[in-house]
């Protein structure tokens, strides 16, 4: 009879051994909550928009200005912000960026002009582009590489493509119920409750060496995502029209070649 050896199984590391800690659980709720929020924030107001354009003052053609414009910032600053992050501190842009939220709510809750709505909407979207990338990043430091890190990442995905289903049934509500006002003055406690938190319980990642950003290149991408996705979300403006894309959003090819040039040689680049 023949024997086969086997190797012994590998030890599982400590920090699997032990699981989550109560800081680790704590700090994934604060993150998952302001990744949740935002991702909430894209839809919320989508069902409102004809109550609001009534109390406001917006003409019909443009209420979509009022999506449109956060959607512009949160989609053409994200990659920005993601380069600020690395350069001046993750922790830093996400409590700076939760508090812009928190102000823009405000100012939209309370708005009772039009220019006044598209500034809180801006300011939301400028928050959003700040803490997405920071929230990610801190969520990947705060755990250490294995189970607990994916199941992390895992669950952030997973709430964030609800918040966006979540913000349409949610601004619904509060609307019927209370009123569109709230679909901005809900964010505010959220807010509230990070801020509070996030200083004690977030540990800003290292930076290594402190490097200057390439203001050139971080400037041509913005403008590039920025007419990129403006072009996008005001293709519906020009229904029945047969529009190249170029003359869609003629600025965004071309910010695209002088990106690169810029970024030839840059000391610190805005993206790989």
């Amino acid at each position: 009879m023949t024997t086969h050896d086997t190797a012994p199984p590998a030890p599982a590391s400590s920090a699997q051994k032990a699981g989550m800690s109560s800081r680790q659980r704590l700090t994934m709720v604060l993150l998952l909550t302001a990744s949740f929020t935002l991702a909430v924030d894209f839809s919320i107001l989508n069902v409102a928009l004809p109550r609001i354009g009534a109390d406001v003052g917006f003409s019909l053609e443009h209420l979509q200005w009022i999506a449109t414009s956060f959607a512009l910032c949160a989609a053409g600053f994200t990659l920005f912000f993601g380069r600020v992050a690395d350069l001046f501190g993750r922790k830093r842009l996400f409590i700076a960026g939760m508090a812009l939220l928190g102000i823009g709510s405000l100012v939209g809750g309370l708005a009772s002009e039009p220019g006044l709505l598209l500034a809180a909407r801006v300011a939301q979207g400028i928050a959003t582009a700040a803490v997405t990338p920071a929230a990610l990043s801190l969520l990947t430091t705060s755990f250490p590489e294995g189970p607990l890190r994916d199941k992390a990442l895992g669950l952030n995905g997973s709430l964030m493509a609800a918040g966006f289903t979540t913000g349409a049934i949610l601004g619904g509500v509060l609307t019927d119920l209370l009123s569109w006002r709230w679909a901005f003055f809900i964010n505010i406690p959220i807010a509230a409750f990070v801020l509070i938190l996030a200083p004690r319980l977030l540990t800003e990642s290292s930076r290594g060496e402190r490097k200057r950003l390439d203001v050139p290149g971080a400037v041509t991408v913005t403008l590039g995502l920025l007419m990129l996705v403006f072009g996008m979300t005001t293709a519906g403006e020009k229904a029945g029209q047969t529009l190249s894309c170029g003359d869609r959003w003629p600025p965004a090819p071309s910010c695209s070649p002088c990106s690169s040039l810029s970024r030839r040689t840059p000391r610190t680049p805005s993206s790989p």
